[in-house]
């Protein structure tokens, strides 16, 4: 058939140059409720035009400008217009073949109902990635069964660790104790040693003040035998009066001189004590920082410890989940003892839907708030699981 066919054709138009058709295309919201009603999105409407000459040649336009074939086909495939399968328009010959399909092809190379409503919905591009997804899950349950088994064999472990954990708890407990006692004997020390450290200082303060005045009386009354000197040469009478008064600046002198000793005697006293209590602070300075090394050690080493036991626990109590999982479905079966399932459950495991253990497992975590969990019950009296 000839584009030029397509023409329109009549007595009243026998020879028209071309013929157009023009599609009107917009997007549409559904309204809930009402299955023909809906809601126009506004600003997306668009027309596309073919126009057919008598040459049968045909040229494409998109919103009333020249365009390409490939163009709107892109255009309408990014709308959502199957092209290729042309799943959006089914003629009348092909009701027929299509009831006539199979429900699913027998084969990859055909095509049965299943396929063609896949093609027609658009999930066909997620058969590959379905498979794939298969093949992961095989693999993390295997992974699964792996981790199960490595979760007893931690639980036996904890069992193991939970004395020297306790040990270990309660040792640096005591040390803990003796470190902050031996830290409020250092700092006791330590600060009546600063006290006394002022104490002299105040003490030398007090003699170097002494000193210093008794030089300045020296001085002084040095200057006043020579004054005396020369009032003798000046005047020989007043010689007796000012040999009196020499000699008592020299006693005056000489009890300065006696106390200046003893201030010396005393200021080396008083550094020989703030050299003492130096060493003495520097002493409990040593003590304090290796006991707060010692408290260091023993305090990095909790977090690890604590960390390990929170990690058995979360084990234990993913491992109790899934016990009271399994015991609450064979309660409901009525046949089977949780004590019987123990070779079993890894066979049965995959039978369960996810729907039904989401429910069990829920009310397995009720129970072990409660403390009711079976599983965790027989571990702490010393059972098997």
């Amino acid at each position: 058939m000839q584009l030029s066919e397509l023409i329109h054709k009549s007595a009243e138009y026998p020879s028209l140059d071309f013929g157009r058709v023009t599609v009107y295309f917009q997007d549409i919201l559904d309204v809930d409720g009402d299955a023909d009603a809906y809601n126009a999105v506004p600003g997306s409407q668009f027309t596309v035009t073919r126009s057919v000459f008598r040459d049968n040649t045909s040229k494409y336009y998109v919103n009333g400008k020249l365009s390409s074939f490939t163009e709107v086909t892109s255009l309408l495939k990014g709308k959502g217009i199957d092209l290729d399968n042309n799943r959006f328009l089914i003629l009348q010959g092909e009701v027929e073949l299509i009831s006539q399909m199979k429900p699913k092809a027998p084969s990859p190379h055909e095509e049965g109902l299943l396929e063609y409503l896949e093609d027609i919905i658009g999930s066909s591009a997620y058969v590959e990635r379905i498979t794939e997804s298969s093949k992961v899950v095989e693999e993390l349950s295997e992974k699964r069964v792996e981790a199960l088994k490595r979760v007893q064999l931690a639980e036996r472990e904890k069992g193991a660790l939970e004395g020297a954990r306790a040990e270990a708890e309660a040792l640096l407990r005591v040390e803990r104790g003796v470190l902050r006692q031996g830290h409020a004997i250092a700092q006791k020390v330590l600060w009546s040693t600063r006290e006394a450290l002022e104490a002299a200082e105040a003490v030398a303060s007090t003699a170097q003040d002494a000193a210093v005045k008794a030089a300045e009386e020296y001085k002084g009354a040095l200057d006043a035998s020579k004054g005396v000197e020369a009032a003798e040469v000046e005047a020989f009478s007043a010689r007796d009066s000012a040999a009196d008064a020499l000699e008592a600046r020299r006693k005056a002198y000489d009890a300065l001189s006696a106390k200046d000793a003893a201030m010396r005697v005393n200021i080396g006293a008083a550094r020989l004590a703030i050299s003492k209590g130096q060493e003495s602070i520097s002493k409990e300075t040593s003590k304090l920082e290796e006991g707060r090394r010692t408290a260091a050690t023993a305090t990095s080493s909790i977090p690890t410890l604590e960390s390990r036991c929170s990690s058995l626990e979360k084990t234990v109590q993913r491992e109790c989940e899934e016990r009271c999982v399994f015991s609450s479905i064979f309660s409901r079966a009525g046949s089977l003892t949780f004590a019987s399932f123990g070779s079993m459950r890894y066979q049965w495991r995959a039978m369960f839907s996810s729907a039904s253990l989401t429910h069990a497992r829920t009310h397995c975590h009720h129970k072990i708030k409660q403390g009711e969990c079976d599983g965790f019950s027989e571990r702490r009296d010393g059972g098997h699981p």
